[in-house]
């Protein structure tokens, strides 16, 4: 299994090219690595399942909305490899979705409505 830091890479450029703006990345308080991308203002249905595919390699992922615009979120845990792929950490299927007043709801990114 690739290194977090190698999976952390290949999420980044996934949406970066998906979205065509530069994802940040920032450390949990858990240990986790989380990756923010600002989403742009028209997605068109190739961009969408883009975005959608790169946040399925994640451990968690969400959706933020804000006055500001719309951003999704993924986090890849430090210590996944000893879980695996589908395994109890949830890889690709814990979705959120956070608004402007920072709560979270379990909802996937399944659904066009959500990007």
């Amino acid at each position: 299994m690739p290194t977090v830091d190698i999976q952390v890479a290949a999420l980044v450029g996934m949406l970066a090219a998906a979205t065509g703006g530069e994802p940040r990345t920032t450390g949990t308080e858990a240990g986790a690595v989380r990756i923010e991308a600002d989403l742009p203002e028209q997605l068109s249905p190739a961009t969408r399942n883009a975005i959608l595919a790169a946040l399925a390699t994640a451990d968690r992922y969400g959706h933020t909305h804000t006055d500001d615009g719309d951003t999704v979120w993924a986090e890849l845990d430090r210590n996944r490899g000893a879980v695996g792929v589908g395994g109890e950490a949830g890889v690709g299927g814990e979705g959120a979705v956070e608004t402007d007043a920072g709560v979270e709801t379990d909802a996937g990114l399944d659904r066009e409505a959500d990007l």
